[in-house]
């Protein structure tokens, strides 16, 4: 919705006189899920424009992408043999879901290249509304006519211009390759931004650089662009965000970088490298080490006893650190659910968030009337929607998290995730709140939500 409002309202400051285009906006509105739909959504942020002029561009992105992709998916690891034979890679299964992603882009992406030789209008219809033929802005008839497409071989054929390229300089050694391949698709994608199909640096700050980045459809959190595929998490200063293989990939190591930290000296989306906060460093979980889980129980001020388990363990480790650096994923539940906030996100000691906590308990959980007497108080409770003074524990929230700067909580430039359990609505439907918005999905997924 908030999408659609922003849309409707940009509309209305045009001052345009074309009437509201609900297609489009529909379009805009809905969030890919698919590998097919991020590949649709890439050609239609490219391809916008100039089509012809960029679709070789374009394309050679998209095939040095599939080839990142296909020797480094997650899961697989197919005999060298395999890998660098280029049907292995831009197989059946990769070509249905490229023809996918251009009917979907064609048939909701592109509008027709008819233009009218008397008037000069152009027709605005995409493939889908093309049925009553060429149109103007306005829908007056312009001429009948059909839809022209076209086909992404080029894709393919940049596949097999990549590997031969590696071949020639490496055997089957899987490290060199990824050096290689990821080399081959900045230069790609440095290609693409010269033909205007991937956004400029901008370097310059102040308020229209604000704005910018706000208008910038390629700081998208559904997609990563740095490779179409992988699922992004990673914001970078200039608001593009990446994906953790983009993470890796696009590292120049630096010398002094202890193991599982990355730096960035510019982003692989728009190639931005004057602003302050580069270059950027991000911690994330070495590739060999396992998972850290903390889940916390609720059970109001009762929670006070796991704070406690806690400030033990960090003064056992004695490495001076908060307890919440040795987790990758932090699940609470409750009153949990603010220990979680607390030493996950604000990073707080145990000891900091057990004063914190305290004060929480003290200010916060003020009873609503009846709801905890005895006898009658289970019939307090059924009739209203809550035990305690929303208003109270929402002030003591507030007093006892607002010290630190405001943090943006998804695209941290840290490895720990939190995941707090709530209730949506009056119905009790439980839901998921959690510093990455990931919602399932079947494909590589997208961000659209944070209930999951």
């Amino acid at each position: 919705m908030p999408l659609i409002i922003d849309y409707a309202f940009d509309h209305l400051r045009q001052g345009s006189n074309e009437p509201f285009d609900f297609g489009y906006c529909r379009q805009k509105a809905a969030i890919p899920d698919s590998v097919e739909l991020y590949f649709a959504e890439y050609l239609g942020l490219c391809l916008k424009g100039l089509t012809e002029e960029k679709f070789d561009a374009v394309a050679a992105v998209l095939g040095s992408a599939i080839l990142k992709s296909a020797i480094f998916a997650k899961g697989k690891t197919p005999p060298a043999d395999v890998i660098l034979q280029p049907t292995g890679v831009f197989d059946k299964d990769i070509q249905s879901v490229c023809k996918i992603a251009i009917d979907r882009f064609l048939s909701e992406g592109v509008q027709c290249s008819y233009v009218d030789p008397v008037t000069g209008d152009r027709c605005v219809n995409t493939k889908a509304g093309h049925i009553k033929g060429h149109q103007r802005s306005s829908g007056a008839f312009l001429k009948e006519g059909v839809f022209v497409s076209g086909d992404l071989g080029k894709a393919e054929d940049t596949v097999v211009s990549i590997m031969t390229t590696i071949k020639a300089k490496v055997h089957s050694n899987r490290q060199e390759w990824r050096v290689l391949v990821a080399k081959h698709h900045r230069a790609n994608i440095e290609n693409l931004r010269k033909l205007g199909g991937y956004p400029s640096p901008n370097n310059k700050q102040g308020v229209d650089d604000q704005a910018k980045k706000r208008n910038d459809k390629f700081a998208s959190t559904s997609v990563c662009y740095g490779c179409l595929v992988g699922k992004p998490e990673y914001r970078l200063p200039c608001q593009h965000v990446i994906c953790e293989n983009c993470l890796r990939d696009n590292d120049p190591t630096a010398p002094g970088i202890g193991k599982g930290t990355y730096v960035h000296n510019d982003c692989i989306v728009c190639g931005e490298s004057g602003h302050p906060e580069w270059p950027f460093s991000v911690q994330i979980r070495p590739e060999l080490s396992g998972i850290r889980v903390l889940s916390l129980d609720g059970g109001g001020v009762r929670g006070i006893v796991e704070l406690v388990i806690l400030e033990r363990l960090e003064d056992l480790i004695g490495l001076g650190l908060p307890i919440g650096t040795f987790f990758d994923l932090i699940i609470g539940t409750s009153t949990g659910g603010l220990v979680a906030m607390g030493i996950g996100i604000q990073k707080l000691t145990a000891k900091e968030c057990t004063s914190k906590f305290r004060s929480i308990c003290r200010d916060g959980f003020d009873h609503k009337f009846l709801t905890k007497t005895w006898v009658v108080g289970w019939v307090a409770r059924w009739c209203r929607d809550s035990i305690y003074v929303e208003e109270a524990l929402e002030k003591a929230l507030q007093e006892a998290f607002s010290d630190p700067p405001a943090t943006q909580v998804f695209g941290m430039k840290d490895p720990c995730r939190v995941a707090v359990t709530t209730t949506v609505g009056t119905d009790g439907a439980p839901g998921v709140r959690m510093s990455r918005r990931r919602p399932q999905t079947k494909q590589p997924p997208s961000d659209g939500s944070h209930r999951v």
